[in-house]
């Protein structure tokens, strides 16, 4: 190796030799996390044991929804013209820190994607997102450069997107 090596900052791999033991932490970490009931449905949600937790999660959720005007309720006997309203679906999920403490209820209202159709209710699909290598050249970049990388997460983040009005769900 080179003269200074054992103070550069290195990716870690399973031949790095702390993998194991760190890997055994975040295994029993995840465990604890993963032990709480995460619901299916709705239903299951505003009725389970967390459900004060899944309760304020949803009425976050679709508060977040309406502050960016991207959503609104559509009633099932008067639909409006133009492209089908999509259906919704809630999905749920546990989030935790590093010693597998519950962190946040996630609740996140989906479309139903499946029910769309090309010409009907799209023209184009598009989803930024960055790629692997993006990510693998920040993080060499960062410990070539003695950086340090931090994690933020951003609460509807894919609302800030701007997307033409004629676009329903």
């Amino acid at each position: 190796g080179h003269a200074g090596d054992e103070t550069r900052p290195c990716l870690m791999t399973d031949h790095h030799p702390g993998f194991a033991a760190a890997w055994a932490y975040l295994s029993e970490s995840l465990d604890l996390v993963a032990s709480h009931t995460v619901p299916s449905t709705y239903a299951q949600a505003i009725s389970g044991p967390d459900a004060i937790h899944w309760k304020s999660s949803i009425s976050d959720e679709l508060r977040s929804l309406k502050a960016c005007g991207v959503w609104r309720v559509v009633p099932r006997s008067s639909p409006p013209s133009g492209p089908v309203p999509i259906k919704t679906k809630w999905v749920f999920k546990v989030k935790g820190d590093e010693h597998g403490k519950v962190t946040r209820y996630k609740s996140r209202l989906t479309a139903c994607g499946y029910s769309q159709r090309y010409g009907r209710d799209y023209h184009e699909t598009y989803a930024p997102v960055a790629s692997a290598t993006s990510i693998r050249t920040m993080f060499a970049l960062a410990a070539a450069q003695n950086m340090i990388v931090r994690q933020h997460d951003i609460t509807t983040a894919f609302l800030y997107g701007i997307l033409p009005p004629s676009e329903r769900v």
